[in-house]
């Protein structure tokens, strides 16, 4: 099963301003349309069924205080789905905006002009944080996977680690936008000297780090070297690890949410209570999930949480 968002570029941005003004909304399309997105469906559900036809009748019809989420899937060249979340429980989780583009859009030269866009949307929706990495990148720095015998065969249960702002710093990827309040938190003196690839002050003070010159040099040796420099300057106790999740960290936030801790690690055994694999790794959501595709030969279902986005793929001896 190889989907083309197992395969993608992911830009992720964690907020606490208000984004369900229509400006925000109208001058969020409009960046979308000038750098080459075209939109062709659009609604609150997945996948959504309503057509697009103008940004305005967009807007004033899903934009607004009332909606939980937005969801815009489009293709260009490459296919791309962007999810908005406008309103997220009171008191448990920043907005967010999840935008995934087919990897082969970065094999034409594209990242600098991602990259500005990146920028566009920031401008837009002040964030907190956000990243931009390789969908396998995110995958291996927030999947844990336990052993478990099933039936005689030992098959590997895995573990979505749920990651936000609130509880340090994400993680370090190809992009890293920091906002005030973690540049005022690592400072403005440690930001500018950090070892990084590229850098840059951002208009609201924020700061932009780079580690590589495109999101798909995340396997490269001198790439992942980069990362933990930067990491180890910057201090682990302030970046999130997977090999230690219930790790508290120093943040300039107070936490937010449910922690959700790595799998308890016991011995393999042929009784095996099973979990909900159906629920949402990301989010926990266990009711809007939607079944995308079967890879029967490799026994693999792939699931999509419709709420926040979310992608997964568990074995069938599991379901």
């Amino acid at each position: 099963m190889s989907p083309w968002w197992t395969d993608a570029v992911e830009l992720e941005f964690w907020a606490f301003s208000d984004w369900s003004d229509k400006k925000v909304g109208q001058d969020f399309l409009d960046s979308l349309a000038r750098f080459g997105f075209a939109i062709k469906k659009f609604g609150d559900e997945d996948p959504p069924r309503d057509k697009f036809k103008t940004s305005q009748s967009l807007v004033s019809r899903v934009w607004s205080a009332e909606t939980d989420q937005l969801i815009l899937k489009g293709s260009t060249t490459h296919n791309f789905e962007v999810t908005v979340h406008l309103n997220p429980r009171k008191g448990v989780l920043p907005h967010s905006l999840h935008f995934r583009i087919d990897e082969q859009y970065f094999q034409r030269e594209n990242a600098l002009k991602f990259l500005t866009f990146a920028e566009t949307a920031y401008s837009l929706f002040a964030p907190v944080y956000g990243s931009i990495g390789h969908t396998r990148d995110r995958y291996r720095k927030t999947v844990l996977e336990t052993p478990i015998q099933v039936s005689g065969r030992i098959l590997h249960e895995e573990a979505h680690i749920s990651v936000n702002p609130t509880w340090g710093l994400p993680g370090i990827y190809w992009a890293n936008f920091l906002g005030p309040k973690f540049v005022s938190f690592y400072s403005q003196t440690k930001l500018l000297a950090a070892p990084v690839y590229a850098k840059k002050e951002l208009s609201d003070g924020g700061f932009l780090i780079l580690t590589s010159s495109s999101p798909l040099d995340y396997p490269k040796a001198e790439t992942e070297k980069l990362e933990q420099d930067l990491i180890e300057y910057l201090g682990r106790d302030t970046i999130f690890d997977k090999n230690s999740p219930d790790r508290i960290l120093k943040s300039p936030f107070l936490p937010l949410g449910k922690r959700v801790s790595s799998p308890s690690v016991k011995p393999l055994s042929s009784s095996f209570s099973k979990p909900n694999l159906r629920s949402c790794p990301k989010c926990g959501e266990s009711k809007n999930i939607q079944e995308l595709s079967r890879d029967e030969t490799n026994d693999l279902v792939g699931f999509k949480c419709t709420r926040c986005g979310e992608s997964w793929a568990v074995h069938t001896s599991l379901l």
